[in-house]
This record gives C-alpha cells, sequence and structure tokens, in this order.
C-alpha cells in the first residue's frame, strides 16, 4: 500500500491528513515480500496474504516454476511496476519530510529451466541476464 500525494484535498472543514494515509494505490501482487514485523505490523493479513506498507519492505521475491523468455520477462514488469509505484511514493515522503527507507532488492527464482521436446535448455543463465540487461 503506497500514499501519495492527495488529487483532490478535502474542501472546507474536511479533517485533511497530510501525510495521506487514506490516499494510497496497491502495488501489483509479489510472490514473497520479506517485511520487518517488528517495527512496522502489517495493516492487514488473512493466512499468507497480507497488506504493509511500504516502510515495512525488506526484499521482493518473483518465484517462478519453470524459467523461460517469457518468464524472465513478467518478472522485469513486475519489478518495474514495483519499482515505479515506490519511487513515487519515497518522493513523496521526502516532499512530506518523512524517512526514507532503503531501496529493497528484486529477486526471481527459478525452479527449473525450459527446455525443448529433447530436453535441451531453451533459455540460459547467460541468456536471462541479458533480457534484464
Amino acid at each position: 500500500m503506497f500514499p501519495h500525494a492527495d488529487v483532490e484535498p478535502p474542501v472546507g472543514g474536511q479533517f485533511h491528513d497530510p501525510l495521506n494515509q487514506s490516499a494510497f494505490s496497491m502495488s501489483r501482487q509479489c510472490d514473497i515480500l520479506v517485511y520487518d514485523v517488528a517495527k512496522y505490523p502489517a495493516i492487514f493479513r488473512d493466512r499468507d496474504f497480507v497488506v504493509i506498507r511500504p516502510e515495512a519492505v525488506r526484499a521482493v521475491i518473483e518465484v517462478k516454476g519453470v524459467l523461460s523468455r517469457r518468464e524472465v520477462l513478467s518478472a522485469l514488469t513486475s519489478f518495474h511496476d514495483f519499482a515505479v509505484t515506490w519511487r513515487t511514493t519515497q518522493l513523496f515522503y521526502r516532499e512530506m519530510h518523512v524517512p526514507l527507507t532503503p531501496d529493497p532488492p528484486l529477486i526471481a527464482m527459478a525452479c527449473n529451466i525450459s527446455t525443448d521436446a529433447a530436453g535441451r535448455a531453451l533459455i540460459t543463465p547467460a541468456a536471462a541476464c541479458r533480457i534484464i540487461a
């Protein structure tokens, strides 16, 4: 849950929260979030589903069953979406004089590498690195 600047601040005598605790964007679903529960309790939790504030995030991990070109691009799309929203929130925090937290590492993991019918790898670690670069 990423706070951001309020596009339509309240009119008249209505309460206005300068840190916009009610104006926020949701990030896409992440496979694994490593977060600091000691300093920042979850906003909402239901078994494995959790909603947290960005300052609690310590790492984002995307898990792919089989690594392929498509899955590398999918992970990059998720990471890009997270990074853009993260950056927007950090700029908002800086403007509001809220302490910034370190950028979390974005990690992709895969259990297997995709293969053709003959069992040959369709992507190599070097190819995955080139796609990422």
